[in-house]
């Protein structure tokens, strides 16, 4: 029993990504971490072209692990230190959008948004209950439907711009 708890506890801290997510706007500094992530992911877009999708794919499934693991290892109250979300909602950001340094800079300050105010834009019910789904899976989707909406934004944007 030993060995599970402390392989909670190392999930946990890497939910939260070495305590950030008890930082103030540690979502948002989370969320940086999600770049290096995209630039190899769009760098070796040109060598094999569902590279990033396969990418996006493997955190989704990555994260889920350790958000599993770590929403084991605490109480309801502190989930919402669990920050590793955010990355793989800004990855989901970025799917089939053309890698530029204005088009990051919108991504990542529209998924910020989105992701920020979407408690606000929905039902506080709805929002409690997708967030108590079981095995942290309320935890992940959330900022992967705020990554969905996010990427159709930016396609939107693009489209009316070309």
């Amino acid at each position: 029993m030993g060995i599970l708890r402390r392989l909670e506890e190392y999930c946990y801290d890497i939910a939260t990504l070495g305590k950030i997510g008890y930082w103030p706007f540690g979502g948002i500094i989370a969320s940086l971490f999600a770049f290096p992530v995209i630039i190899i992911g769009k760098l070796l877009h040109g060598f094999n072209i569902t590279f990033f999708n396969w990418v996006t794919l493997l955190s989704i499934i990555f994260v889920f692990f350790i958000v599993w693991l770590a929403s084991r290892f605490i109480s309801e109250e502190f989930s919402q230190n669990i920050v590793i979300d955010k990355i793989v909602g800004l990855v989901v950001t970025f799917i089939y959008v053309p890698f530029y340094f204005k088009i990051a800079v919108f991504g990542f300050i529209i998924f910020n948004v989105i992701n920020f105010s979407r408690r606000a834009l929905n039902y506080r019910s709805l929002y409690r209950r997708t967030e108590n789904l079981p095995f942290g899976l309320g935890i992940i989707l959330g900022d992967v439907v705020s990554g969905i909406i996010s990427n159709l934004i930016i396609h939107l944007v693009i489209w009316i711009a070309v």
